[in-house]
Order: structure tokens, then sequence, then C-alpha cells
């Protein structure tokens, strides 16, 4: 099977998660093609080779006074957010190509879009698509939906 595994390119701590599936995957005899940037990009091609990973851009988060700063992330993120179709031509067109059987998606959000322009299944390993599958409660202000959407 072919797998194609999505995932934000900033920090660690998602690569390493990438690292374990991926290689889980690989020990059982699927292809695996990692799409990312940044210190995952660097640390996957480290391990799996640079034949296995994809440069795709992926958003980028602010953090200030050690939190996610919703402002600077939605703002330094706004060329990404109205350009989202622009930037994933390439990918989808390497897919394309590529034919993978599933994405993965790991915080990643081009990958649900690839799966469902070559109309084939999609898994998400993160817990933030919890917040777009399942709506809040209501009666929450402005303020609490933006801040449970963005996980702070």
């Amino acid at each position: 099977m072919r797998v194609c595994y999505g995932l934000v390119g900033m920090t660690r701590g998602h690569a390493a998660r990438a690292l374990a599936i991926g290689q889980e995957l690989l020990d059982r005899g699927h292809e695996v093609l990692f799409c990312t940037e940044g210190d995952a990009e660097e640390l996957l091609s480290a391990r799996f080779g640079k034949e296995r990973v994809l440069k795709t851009s992926t958003p980028k988060y602010y953090v200030k006074n050690g939190r996610l700063s919703i402002w600077r992330t939605v703002f330094g993120n706004r060329k990404y957010l109205y350009g989202r179709r622009k930037l994933a031509k390439p990918l989808l067109a390497h897919l394309q190509e590529w034919k993978p059987d599933v994405t993965i998606s790991d915080y990643e959000p081009l990958m649900w879009q690839a799966s469902k322009v070559l109309k084939i299944p999609h898994v998400a390993v993160n817990s933030q698509e919890f917040f777009i599958s399942s709506p809040l409660p209501k009666g929450l202000s402005l303020a609490h939906r933006i801040q449970a959407k963005a996980g702070g």
C-alpha cells in the first residue's frame, strides 16, 4: 500500500510520531511518502532518506510568553489561509503521479484536500481534528470558541 503522510514541520513532536508510525508502516512492507518542511523534513530525511520526503508548505505557529499567540498565528499565516488551493497544486500534481492509496495527516491541512481530490481514504492522527469534527457547546463566547479551536 502507498501511504502519503503529511505533518506540520515546526518543532519535532509531530515528527517523532511520524518516525514511529512511518517505521512501522515500512516494516510492514508499505511505501511511505512524507510531506512536510522545516525541522520535520530534516529529521525524516535523515532517517528515511530524501527520496521519501516531499517538501511542502505548512502553516507556522507563533508563540508569545510560552503560549500560542492566536492573532500572530492567524496574521502570520494569512497567505497560507487564503492561498491554500494554490499551495496545494504542486502537492496534488505530485500525488496524482505517485498514486497513494491513503493519506495520513498529523496537524497538516492539505492531506484531507488531496484525499478528496484523489478519492482515497484519509486518516487524521492528531487531536486537533476533534475540534473540526465535534461541535462546541452552545453559549460559548467568541473568545472561548477561538481559544478552543486553536487548542489553547
